[in-house]
């Protein structure tokens, strides 16, 4: 198991991708990530650290305030100069559902394990993979204030 400082280490992470998210600043989301970072979502194809990016600009291109995420960290060991955390993400925003544009609030949330490489600049992610429990709740349209 991962000591108190490795903890709040990996904590602060998740923390400064939480504040990236909020801010919609991808950026401030890539930052946290290393360049070579990847993932295995489930079905089970690699996702290149390319490939996410631009998955993760287009998201954070879409969303609207309110923005909500969490990071419920369950489990972290260290192995060597990887952390291995077993995170359950909360994820509730306002996002377009179709061409027109209409708003809606969309609430996600799944446990993934993610690892956190140690690096000279702190700990950053670098792999996503096992992820189950997926949740995707459409909890419908959103007044829209007159501007």
């Amino acid at each position: 198991p991962a000591d108190a400082a490795v903890r709040r280490e990996i904590e602060e992470g998740y923390a400064r991708l939480g504040r990236a998210v909020d801010g919609r600043d991808f950026d401030a989301f890539q930052a946290v990530r290393i360049p070579e970072f990847a993932t295995i979502p489930p079905d089970g194809v690699p996702k290149s650290g390319a490939g996410m990016a631009e998955r993760a600009r287009g998201l954070l291109q879409r969303i609207q305030p309110p923005i909500r995420t969490t990071n419920d960290v369950l489990e972290l060991t260290v192995r060597g100069d990887d952390a291995i955390a077993v995170v359950r993400q909360k994820f509730t925003r306002r996002q377009p559902v179709d061409a027109a544009g209409t708003l809606h609030e969309i609430h996600t949330e799944i446990t993934q394990r993610e690892t956190w490489t140690r690096t000279p600049g702190g700990w950053m992610l670098s792999f996503v993979d096992d992820e189950i429990d997926p949740v995707r709740e459409d909890r419908g349209p959103v007044a829209v204030s007159p501007r």
